[in-house]
């Protein structure tokens, strides 16, 4: 077996809703404040002038095992039987 790496993007995304569970403030991308645009537009700008950081959040080693459908319907199996 061997392990690939792969590339991603990174993500600029308003911190809305449950996106935060996936990109990981200065990790993966950033999450700012819903409607500010200047710090949006302040982000963008770092990713595509500084390389490393470009590089760095393009190969952070996402885990999206607890998103795999086995898991999301357990989780929902288990909230259900809790209520």
């Amino acid at each position: 077996f061997r392990r690939v790496l792969f590339r991603s993007l990174p993500v600029i995304a308003y911190n809305v809703g449950g996106i935060f569970e996936i990109i990981f403030n200065n990790k993966n991308g950033f999450l700012i404040e819903p409607g500010n645009w200047q710090d949006f537009s302040k982000k963008l700008g770092l990713i595509l002038l500084d390389h490393n950081m470009y590089q760095n959040m393009s190969t952070f080693n996402d885990d999206f095992s607890d998103f795999k459908n086995e898991n999301m319907v357990q989780n929902h199996l288990n909230l259900y039987k809790q209520l």
